[in-house]
This record gives structure tokens, sequence and C-alpha cells, in this order.
């Protein structure tokens, strides 16, 4: 289970219904009634008493500290007495069941105790045992001490714990309680291995103390509501949000970057369409194309022409490496020389398979006469098409 609690006065220490697992500030839904909030998570003890029978008492990964610990009980005999009295009366399979004890002890506080506000018993060395052997009335303190005193007497590690005690018909239907300081109240818990504190609280058959007076329901009501409030939105606007400062530099180098990007994009683009070309040239256009794709192939292997050389003579000086390039050559250059308007009968054979066929050749041809690597590093520079014609 979860909620949220909401502060009337100071409080030492955080509290919750239940078992506490978990405490988290909250924003006070109303600072001008509740001096601090927290939301808590909880367990609730659901298993049955029953289901604790036959189990073990304590936690198997305390130190021998911890156990004495909780174990620790005062030197008074009268209480290891007292407690051997009344599990005497349990029937014999029940005696040796520590759980069975523990609830023995406690329905014989029941039974046997008073309950009452007015008996302090003040002044003495031990007031839980001048309650306990005097005249067995008291509150829930001397309750409480006296069952985890005989508890301890008996090899039962047990704890005495502090609150509040709220009865449950008071929420008159309500998801909200309303705790006074009257509420306050402290009980017995046992440790039961498998399932930790187990509380079982006194509650005294006898109560020489009036009924207390239940908390008004329209407060109870109101302060839920109030509690339940999300928290007031401030009452001052808030700063104007700073101006981010401009980082030129910054977006200088990425717009440069960006630029550089789109241009490396723009020439392996053209690249590849030089590339592919010949695949979707008109009749006319092939040999042209098909003579500047293999010009790209021989950039990219690092063949280029020099300056002031011919078509013919940079074919001629590749004769060795790349034969069918002086087919292309002389193609391209009749195409060039003659024109469209060229009479057909005057023409050279533009069959467009033969040219495709030639630059398959030609391609061929580089990548056997030219080391792997170095094809690799021109295949991979953008601009290796540029350096053709040089």
């Amino acid at each position: 289970m979860s909620g949220r609690v909401a502060l009337l006065v100071e409080h030492e220490q955080p509290f919750a219904l239940e078992a506490a697992v978990s405490f988290r500030p909250s924003a006070n839904p109303n600072p001008a009634r509740f001096v601090r909030a927290w939301r808590f998570t909880s367990l609730a003890q659901t298993v049955p008493y029953p289901q604790l029978l036959g189990r073990k008492m304590g936690d198997p990964r305390w130190s021998e500290e911890v156990r004495a610990y909780y174990l620790r009980g005062p030197e008074d005999p009268r209480y290891a007495a007292l407690a051997q009295e009344i599990i005497g009366r349990l029937p014999p399979e029940k005696r040796a069941d520590p759980f069975a004890r523990a609830v023995a002890v406690k329905l014989w506080m029941d039974h046997e105790m008073t309950y009452s506000t007015r008996e302090r018993h003040a002044g003495v060395p031990d007031p839980t045992a001048d309650f306990l052997f005097g005249n067995r009335i008291g509150y829930c303190v001397h309750f409480a001490h006296a069952a985890v005193y005989m508890w301890r007497s008996l090899g039962i590690p047990a704890r005495v714990a502090t609150g509040y005690h709220f009865d449950e018909q008071n929420r008159r239907g309500g998801s909200a309680v309303l705790l006074r300081g009257s509420d306050g109240h402290a009980w017995p818990e046992v440790y039961v291995e498998g399932y930790g504190w187990i509380v079982l609280d006194i509650a005294a058959e006898k109560n020489l103390d009036p009924p207390g007076n239940p908390p008004d329901d329209d407060l109870q009501r109101m302060l839920g509501e109030m509690a339940r409030e999300e928290p007031p939105a401030p009452t001052q606007p808030p700063p104007p949000k700073r101006r981010a400062p401009t980082h030129y530099a910054r977006n200088a180098g990425i717009a440069l970057g960006v630029l550089l990007a789109l241009a490396l994009l723009g020439l392996y683009l053209a690249k590849l369409w030089r590339r592919l070309a010949p695949l979707f040239a008109p009749p006319r256009d092939v040999a042209r194309v098909a003579y500047r794709a293999a010009l790209d192939a021989l950039g990219e292997a690092g063949f280029t022409r020099d300056e002031g050389e011919t078509r013919e003579a940079f074919a001629d000086r590749l004769a060795e490496r790349a034969p069918t390039l002086r087919a292309l050559t002389n193609h391209a250059i009749a195409r060039r020389l003659r024109g469209p308007e060229t009479p057909a009968a005057q023409r050279p054979e533009w069959d467009r398979a033969r040219l495709r066929a030639a630059l398959r050749d030609t391609r061929r041809e580089v990548r056997r006469s030219v080391p792997f690597w170095r094809r690799a590093l021109g295949l991979l520079d953008p601009a290796s098409f540029l350096y053709r014609s040089r």
C-alpha cells in the first residue's frame, strides 16, 4: 500500500501505515496548514496466525550479537517463572512450538491485564515488574514490555514497537485518517523466520478508562481533502529563460562539414553516372561515353595523358597494358570528326554491342595489369575522373 502523510505539527521521525518499506519526500499540498509532507510504501500483514505454527523464530542471517540483543531481558527470574507457568497450560503437543508459546502469553495477558492510563507505575526501579507482579493495571507501554520480557525468557526474539493506533471505524468510509497525540501506542512483536516481525498486540479485556472521543468527521474530511490536493503554483512568475549562447565556430564547423559531405556525395554520384552512362547512351553517343568510361578506369589505375600528348599517342603508350583502348580511341575520334551530318555510307561502324564489349575488355585489361590496392585507392577517390584529361 502507499499513501501520503501531511503533518499538522512537527514530528521527530516519519511514520506510515503498517510496516513501512520506503519513504520519499513530497511537496507540501497546503503550506498554510501543514508543516511538511512525505509519501510512503508499506507492506500489510496478511498471513493467518495458524500458518505460523511450527515455524522457527528469528532470522538465520542474524549475527550472534543481534540475536542476543532480541533475547536480552531483565535478570528478575519472575518473568521466566510466569512464562513457564503460562505455557504449561498448553496442550502437550503445542508446548514446544515457539509461536504457540507466544500466542499463549498474549492471550493470558488479554484476560489477566486491566487497561488504565491513570496507573503509571512511576518512581520504581522496574515499572514493568511493578505492573506485572503487582496490580496488573497499566496501559500499552506496560503491556508491550511485559510480553516482550516473557517471550525473551522463552527464547523467542521479540521487540517493542511504537507508533499510533487508529480505530478503523473512525474513518467513516473515507480514505483519510486524522491521528492525534492521544492515539500514540506501543505494541509487542515477535520475529518469525520467513515472515519477519509479527504483531501480537495485547488487547486487555478490562478497561477502566472512559471511551475516547472520535475525531470530528468534518475536520477529518476537510484535512483529508487538503492533503490530497496538488501543491499550489508558485506565487512569483518563473524567471525568464536565458537565451542559449550562439556558438558561431561550432555552427560554422557543422555547416562546412555538411557542405563537404554534399560535395563528396556529388562527386561519387557523378563518378557512378559516368561508369553507367554507356548502358543508356543513344547510338550516336555510345562511342564517346564508352571512351570516356575507359579513360576513367585508366585514371583510377593511375594512367593519365601527359601534357600535350594526343589521344592516339596515349593509346599507343598503353598498348601493352590495355590494347583494346586503341579501338575505342579510333571510334571516339571518328565519331567526333565526322559528326551526325556525315552520310550513313561514310560513317564508321557504330555497333553499340561491340563498343560496350571493347569497354569491358579495356577494364579487364586494366585489372590484370594493375595491383588491386592501386585500383581500390582509385575507386575510393571521388575525383579520380577529373585527372584523366591532364
